[in-house]
């Protein structure tokens, strides 16, 4: 176990090909830029800011000449899983890859250690066009080109071991529904037949987990379809056993948002049944009730423990969306220090990430609304519980 644990990954980042205009990388690969085989691991491409990335495709090679498209997004497999930062200087594009999506090429993408090639083209918004045109795309501004090349370390026996696990075919029936196996007819008989095939299904789910802010959504679109307290059991187990594997965090955070969710669900079912009595009076009320039904629920805690182990093992793409999840259900526990703490942490570890301000730009109006806002809360709740303390008792 030692053995695979104390794997480095070398890294060599060939020059950026950056509209001919000869940009060489400056920002050295780090840590969580490092892959193994069968594992999932970070594409990292930094260049100079042009403008508003529009479109992202990526492509691999493992000759350096013939390069095919990666396929490595859902529900269509050009559809990348991306995160894109800017500055005034440089803008840093994240694109986890873990396997083949595309219905023929159902596998891990790493199949075997050595080198492999990627090739990022990203294209720029024309800001004068408006959002609701089908091609934004900025014809002006000249394309960029990044290519790197990686030298993939051998399998880990903490990813062989998490693979199998994610493989169980309990987990497939939680995951899937109970009658996953039944309902396959065909080609799908023999496909599923195959561990690694069953592993990619579960790995497309825990990588759209990713996409929404709310765990609501969240569970509408990637959520479990038979039972979701089972499967969140089995993968923050599987998390837990095996956390230095590549797809612990991911799990860690599918299992956090499905706790999540479930928490809010049967908070909100009992908020209905007091609001029908009469029984909550204003907003305050109803929010000082769905602390004390989350704070009952043990799930809550599962929720945190999740939580935690995403963010503290999560990669650079999924750590900031871990941090905000879990910071939003402590806002919703009235937990304002531990919220406030990691929400902005969030913004810290993916400064001007834009997927994660528009997050809190919907849901806060902003970071520093943010703070406003838990500020008033604070107050406000603290107004109530003193006037509740200094009421005569009969």
């Amino acid at each position: 176990m030692k053995r695979y644990a104390k794997l480095l990954a070398m890294c060599y980042l060939a020059p950026f090909l950056v509209a001919s205009q000869g940009y060489s990388n400056d920002a050295p690969g780090k840590p969580t830029d490092t892959f193994h085989e069968k594992g999932i691991g970070v594409i990292r491409s930094v260049f100079p800011s042009k403008g508003e990335v529009w479109d992202i495709s990526l492509k691999w090679s493992r000759d350096g000449e013939t390069y095919y498209s990666a396929n490595v997004g859902l529900p269509r497999p050009w559809r990348l899983f991306r995160s894109v930062s800017y500055s005034a200087e440089r803008t840093t594009v994240l694109i986890p890859v873990a396997a083949f999506f595309a219905t023929s090429e159902a596998m891990l993408f790493f199949r075997e250690p050595g080198k492999y090639w990627f090739r990022t083209e990203v294209d720029f918004r024309d800001v004068d066009k408006p959002r609701t045109v089908p091609d934004q795309r900025d014809a002006s501004i000249e394309p960029v080109v990044v290519d790197q090349v990686f030298e993939v370390e051998p399998l880990t026996k903490e990813d062989l071991d998490f693979i199998a696990g994610l493989a169980d075919p309990a987990l497939m029936r939680a995951m899937f529904g109970e009658d996953f196996f039944e309902q396959l007819t065909g080609n799908a008989v023999e496909q599923y037949a195959d561990p690694e095939v069953q592993a990619v299904k579960v790995i497309g789910r825990l990588l759209s987990a990713t996409r929404d802010d709310w765990a609501g959504d969240i569970m509408r679109v990637a959520g479990p379809r038979g039972d979701i307290r089972k499967a969140a059991e089995m993968l923050l187990s599987l998390a837990k056993r095996f956390p230095e594997s590549s797809y612990a965090p991911y799990a860690a955070h599918y299992a956090g948002c499905c706790y999540f969710s479930a928490c809010i669900d049967k908070a909100e079912e009992g908020i209905r049944v007091r609001t029908k009595q009469g029984r909550l009076a204003n907003d305050l009320a109803l929010g000082r009730y769905r602390v004390a039904l989350l704070k009952q629920n043990p799930d809550t805690a599962r929720a945190y423990e999740a939580f935690s182990l995403a963010a503290q093992r999560g990669d650079d793409y999924l750590k900031p969306r871990t941090l905000y999840q879990h910071g939003t259900m402590r806002l919703f526990s009235f937990d304002f220090d531990e919220a406030e703490r990691l929400l902005t942490e969030a913004t810290r570890v993916a400064p001007g990430e834009r997927m994660l301000e528009k997050w809190f730009d919907k849901k806060f109006g902003g970071i520093a609304q943010l703070h406003t806002y838990i500020e008033k809360a604070k107050v406000r709740v603290q107004d109530v519980e003193d006037s509740v303390s200094d009421t005569p008792t009969p």
